[in-house]
């Protein structure tokens, strides 16, 4: 429910607030996708603890699934050099390692210690290497710039503030389980995932928005996270 309605908010958006054809599919993106597995976990750890942190490991699986599947086709909407090819994005490696964790998970299949070691050691880098391709993006835009751009606050202030409000109100009809409505609220409120840098310079997407959008709003999520916070309380 929570990506259905981030998917249908995703359509207005753009139109909302008036952007050009080319940044058209990276703002659906970034309004559909958030940081949950970077920050998201975190914020939920601290303040819900184990209980809201369960939730949030399972808010995460239709999140890698469809990053990889919604989130590319969104990035490359009106690019014929990057068509989208829904084979080609079945066998992708993320696609592949999700289906097989759900599998291992369900059939309770444990690896061996010195795999899980490798694997572990292997996606520990994942997070630096995203934070040093956003660094390498950051060279190419004027953070001056990006840092006067109204536009962006807007977009900013809409998807870390309003968002999260509106998915607290409109599944709170739906979902009984206050603990669980707390942690799709606050994981709406997380600043744009610095995957929207690394798909949209794999998948020739928009960088320049992307990393603009990912910057501030990671800088704006350290007033408005306690904000969405303080609410839900």
């Amino acid at each position: 429910m929570v990506y259905l309605f981030t998917f249908l908010m995703s359509l207005l958006t753009p139109k909302i607030f008036r952007v050009s054809a080319d940044e058209v599919g990276i703002m659906q993106f970034l309004t559909v996708f958030s940081n949950i597995g970077f920050m998201g976990f975190a914020v939920i750890d601290s303040i819900f603890g184990g209980g809201g942190l369960f939730y949030a490991s399972i808010y995460n699986i239709p999140n890698g699934l469809l990053i990889f599947s919604l989130g590319i086709y969104l990035l490359t909407k009106g690019r014929t050099e990057n068509k989208f090819n829904f084979r080609k994005l079945l066998f992708m490696p993320a696609n592949i390692a999700a289906i097989l964790s759900l599998i291992f998970f369900l059939f309770d299949i444990t690896l061996p210690s010195t795999i899980l070691a490798t694997a572990s050691n292997i996606g520990n880098i994942t997070t630096p290497l995203a934070m040093i391709l956003i660094g390498m993006a950051m060279v190419n835009i004027n953070i001056k710039k990006a840092l006067t751009d109204v536009r962006m606050y807007l977009f900013g202030f809409f998807r870390l503030l309003i968002f999260p409000v509106l998915v607290y109100f409109v599944l709170a009809n739906i979902v009984t389980n206050d603990l669980m409505l707390g942690v799709f609220a606050l994981m709406a409120s997380m600043p744009g995932p610095s995957m929207a840098v690394t798909l949209s310079t794999q998948y020739g997407g928009n960088v320049e928005f992307a990393t603009k959008y990912v910057f501030l709003s990671t800088v704006l999520s350290v007033v408005t996270i306690p904000i969405i916070s303080l609410l839900l309380n």
